[in-house]
C-alpha cells in the first residue's frame, strides 16, 4: 500500500498573461481567415457563420458549412485534397471533397478550442490547442495523440509547416517553439525574432519563411526558420503591429502588404524613389484579419466585420464582394453588455437579449427584440433594459418580462404627445432610482389652453418595487435633464447630468448638493458612471474622471498611449468609451477606433496594453462582474478572466484536498497505480497537479474532462 499526498492547482494559459480571448457571442459572423489552393480555390472562416467558399477567384461565395456543428472558425489549411478547419468548442473537422460536407475527427483530442492545423500528408495531421498544446495523428483522424515533449507552455496561437516539411508552432506571448521529427520533440525557436506575440506566417516561393509580430513588424528567414532576421523596410511603417500580411514580386523581389492593428492596411510601393509604405484609404481603422495571394497575383483580405474583399493591383483598389457585405450588414451588431457572477448578459441591436450562464461559452435568447438598447443593468434577479422610450425588466431570466413605469408619468397630458427618455436605472433590496428626461413630441397638438408642466428634474425614486413613485426634487437645476446614478458602497447618491455637474444625496434622495467641482467642459458628453466601493468612475467623451472623496476633488486619467494622433483634426489623446473595474487600483480602459483595451493595476499611474493577444478594433461596452472578470464588447465580445479569483476545479476522484491517498497495486508487476478523475471548472483553461509520494510508483493516471470529451492519460512519474 502506498501513501500520497495531492496538491490541485489551476493555470489561466490567457489570463495568467493578463490577456484576454474572443469567445462565441451570439449573430456574430464576421470574416477572420482564409486559405487558398495552390488552384485558386478560396476557403473563408467566419466568427459564427462558417466556412464561405469561391471557386471564381473571390467574385462571389458561397456557403460551405455542411456536417460542421460549430461554426466558430480559427484556421483552415488545405493540401493534397485535404481540407482541415479548426474550431472554437468543436475540435477539428475534415473535408474530402472541398467543403462539400464535412466530418469531426477528434477521438483523442480532449481540448477543442483549435486555434490552427496543419495538414502533412494524407494521413498525418497536426492540432495546436488553445491551453493543451498540440496534438498529431498519422491515421488520417482517426485517432489523436498528444505531442507536447519540450512544450512547456501549451496556449497555442498557430501551427505551420516549413517548406523543408519541419514544424513551427507559436505560442501565445511565448514566442516560436519548432519541431524537426514529426512532433515528437519541441525545442526554442526564437533566435532573431525579439517579439513573443507571433500573428500570421507564410511560405514564400523562393523558399523563405516570413513571420508577422504584434509590435515589431515581420521576420524573414532563410533557413528553414532556425534563424530569423528582421525585414528593415518595415522600421519606418506608422504600426508595427501586423495581424496578417501577403507578398507581391516585383523586379525579381518580394514586397509586402501588411494589415496593421490600428491602422489598416499598407503596400509597400518600390516605385517610389525613397521606397516607403503607402496606406490604403480603404482600410483605415479596420484591421485585415487575414491576407492571402492567389497564383495571378490577385489578393484576397478577410476584413472583419467588412467582409470579403480582393485587389488586382497590389491593393491599390480592392473590391468588395457584395454578397458577404450584405450578409453582414444584416446580421452584424452592437453589443450592450452586463456581468454577474457567471453570467454574462448582451443585449444585441436587432436580434434580442442573450445570456450565457457559463462565462460566455454558449448563450439562450431570453427575448426583448429592439433595434436600440440604452442601458442593461443586473441587480440580484433583477434584469432592467433601458430603452430611450421605456423601461422593462425580468426577475426570472427572461421568461418573462414586464414594464417599469412611475405612476405618476401617465398623468400629465395627452399620452400621444409625451416623449420620454429614459437615462438610468439603480435598485438596492426594494428601493428603485431612475433618471429620465421628459418632452412633447409636437405630433399632434395639446388641447386648449393645456401647457406642460414644470419640471425641475428628472429623477423619481420609489421605496416599495415601484408600487408607488415620488419626484425627488434637486433645486436650482435648471430644469437640466440627469443622465447617470450611481450609489457608493457607504450610500451615498450621485448623478451627472448631461453637461457633466454632480450632485450628492446622502439621505437618500431628500436632499441633494451640488458637489464643488464639475466636469463641465466645451462640448462633453456624458458617456458612463460607474461606482466601486466608495469611487466614483466618470466616462466622459474626453476624459475619464475619478473621486474617491465624495467628489471634493477628481483625477483626470491621462492613459499615455505615445502612439495616437489626430484624425481628422480631432485629438484622441483622452477620449474612452468605457471602463471595467476589477478595483479602485486595477481597471480597464476600452478606447475608440481600433485602439482596444488598456489596463492599469497602480490607480492609473501608468496603462499597459493587453492587445497582443486579439486584433483591436473600437471597444463599445465593457462589464465585470464581482471576481474582476472583464467582458468587452467589439463587434464580438472578448472576456479576460481574473486569474486571482479562480474556483477550485470539482475532483471527482478523490474528493478535493486528498491527502495520505491508498493506491493500489494493479499493474502486473505489482507496481502501483494511481488513478485521479475530475470535472472541468468552470473558468480554467488549463490544470496542473501536483504530487508528493513517499516512494516512486510506476504509471500516474489521470483523467480529464475538457468540454464534453473524455480523455485518459498516462504519464510517468
Amino acid at each position: 500500500m502506498k501513501i500520497i499526498t495531492l496538491l490541485l492547482l489551476m493555470v489561466i494559459s490567457l489570463s495568467s498573461k493578463n490577456e484576454i480571448g474572443r469567445i462565441p457571442a451570439p449573430y456574430n459572423n464576421e470574416y477572420v481567415t482564409l486559405e487558398v489552393s495552390p488552384d485558386d480555390e478560396i476557403w473563408a472562416g467566419t466568427w459564427g457563420d462558417g466556412i464561405k467558399r469561391s471557386t471564381n477567384k473571390g467574385e462571389s461565395y458561397s456557403n460551405s458549412s455542411n456536417g460542421l456543428t460549430n461554426l466558430h472558425i480559427n484556421d483552415i489549411k488545405f493540401k493534397d485534397g485535404i481540407l482541415l478547419t479548426g474550431t472554437q468548442g468543436g475540435g477539428v473537422f475534415k473535408s474530402t471533397n472541398r467543403g462539400n460536407s464535412w466530418v469531426a475527427i477528434n477521438n483523442g483530442i480532449f481540448n477543442l478550442n483549435v486555434k490552427g492545423i496543419v495538414v502533412k500528408d494524407q494521413n498525418t495531421y497536426f492540432a495546436a490547442t488553445q491551453g493543451n498544446g498540440i496534438f498529431r495523428t498519422t491515421d488520417a483522424g482517426e485517432t489523436w495523440e498528444e505531442k507536447n515533449n519540450g512544450n512547456n507552455f501549451q496556449d497555442m496561437n498557430f501551427i505551420h509547416l516549413t517548406p523543408e516539411g519541419n514544424l513551427l508552432a507559436s505560442r501565445n506571448g511565448e514566442g516560436l517553439i519548432r519541431s524537426d521529427d514529426d512532433g515528437e520533440s519541441w525545442k526554442y525557436s526564437q533566435s532573431g525574432i525579439f517579439n513573443k506575440y507571433l500573428t500570421d506566417i507564410q511560405n514564400l516561393p523562393n523558399g523563405e519563411i516570413w513571420i508577422s509580430s504584434a509590435g515589431e513588424g515581420i521576420f524573414q528567414s532563410s533557413s528553414d526558420g532556425n534563424h530569423w532576421l528582421r525585414i528593415d523596410r518595415l522600421k519606418n511603417l506608422i504600426d508595427l503591429n501586423i495581424q496578417s500580411f501577403t507578398y507581391f514580386k516585383h523586379e525579381n523581389q518580394y514586397f509586402q502588404i501588411v494589415g496593421t492593428r490600428n491602422w489598416g492596411v499598407w503596400r509597400f510601393d518600390p516605385n517610389w524613389v525613397d521606397e516607403r509604405f503607402v496606406q490604403d484609404d480603404y482600410f483605415i481603422w479596420e484591421t485585415a484579419q487575414k491576407l492571402r495571394i492567389l497564383s495571378d497575383n490577385r489578393i484576397i483580405v478577410a476584413a472583419g466585420k467588412k467582409g470579403l474583399a480582393y485587389s488586382t493591383n497590389n491593393g491599390v483598389f480592392w473590391n468588395y464582394d457584395n454578397n458577404t457585405r450584405e450578409s453582414l450588414n444584416n446580421t452584424m451588431n452592437q453589443y450592450l453588455l452586463e456581468a454577474s457572477g457567471s453570467y454574462v448578459y448582451a443585449a444585441v441591436g436587432k436580434k434580442g437579449i442573450f445570456k450565457s450562464s457559463d462565462y460566455g461559452k454558449s448563450w439562450t435568447d431570453i427575448g426583448e427584440v429592439n433595434n436600440t438598447y440604452k442601458r442593461l443593468k443586473k441587480y440580484g434577479n433583477y434584469l432592467y433594459v433601458i430603452y430611450n422610450d421605456k423601461i422593462r425588466f425580468t426577475t426570472n431570466e427572461g421568461a418573462s418580462w414586464n414594464d417599469l413605469i412611475p405612476t405618476d408619468l401617465e398623468e400629465d397630458g395627452p399620452p400621444m404627445d409625451k416623449l420620454y427618455r429614459f437615462n438610468d436605472i439603480i435598485r438596492r433590496n426594494n428601493e428603485i432610482f431612475i433618471t429620465y428626461n421628459f418632452a412633447y413630441t409636437g405630433e399632434s397638438p395639446p388641447p386648449d389652453g393645456w401647457t406642460a408642466p414644470p419640471r425641475k428634474n428628472s429623477v423619481y425614486y420609489s421605496s416599495n418595487n415601484g408600487n408607488n413613485w415620488k419626484l425627488l426634487e434637486i433645486t436650482d437645476n435648471d430644469q437640466e435633464p440627469m443622465e447617470c446614478i450611481e450609489r457608493t458602497s457607504d450610500g451615498d447618491l450621485f448623478i451627472i447630468t448631461n453637461s457633466a455637474k454632480i450632485w450628492k444625496s446622502s439621505d437618500n434622495g431628500n436632499s441633494w448638493t451640488k458637489t464643488p467641482k464639475d466636469l463641465q467642459n466645451s462640448g462633453v458628453n456624458v458617456m458612463k458612471l460607474k461606482a466601486h466601493g466608495n469611487s466614483l468612475f466618470f466616462v466622459l467623451d474626453d476624459s475619464l474622471m475619478i473621486t474617491k472623496n465624495d467628489g471634493q476633488s477628481f483625477e483626470k486619467i491621462d492613459y499615455g498611449i505615445t502612439n495616437l494622433e489626430n484624425f481628422l483634426g480631432r485629438p484622441l489623446t483622452n477620449k474612452i468609451n468605457d471602463v471595467g473595474i476589477v478595483n479602485t487600483n486595477s481597471y480597464y480602459l476600452g478606447l475608440p477606433f481600433s485602439f482596444g483595451i488598456y489596463k492599469t493595476t497602480n490607480n492609473g499611474v501608468s496603462f499597459d496594453s493587453i492587445n497582443n493577444s486579439f486584433p483591436c478594433e473600437e471597444i463599445r461596452s465593457v462589464a465585470n462582474n464581482t471576481d474582476g472578470d472583464v467582458y468587452f464588447a467589439t463587434t464580438s465580445i472578448w472576456k479576460y478572466i481574473n486569474p486571482t479569483n479562480l474556483p477550485a476545479p470539482n475532483l471527482v476522484s478523490p474528493p478535493n484536498n486528498t491527502t495520505n491517498m491508498s493506491i493500489i497495486p494493479d499493474d502486473p508487476d505489482g507496481r502501483p497505480t494511481a488513478m485521479i478523475e475530475w470535472a472541468e471548472a468552470e473558468k480554467a483553461d488549463m490544470y496542473e497537479i501536483q504530487v508528493s509520494e513517499f516512494q516512486e510508483f510506476y504509471n500516474f493516471m489521470y483523467k480529464k474532462v475538457h468540454a464534453g470529451t473524455t480523455a485518459v492519460l498516462e504519464d510517468s512519474l
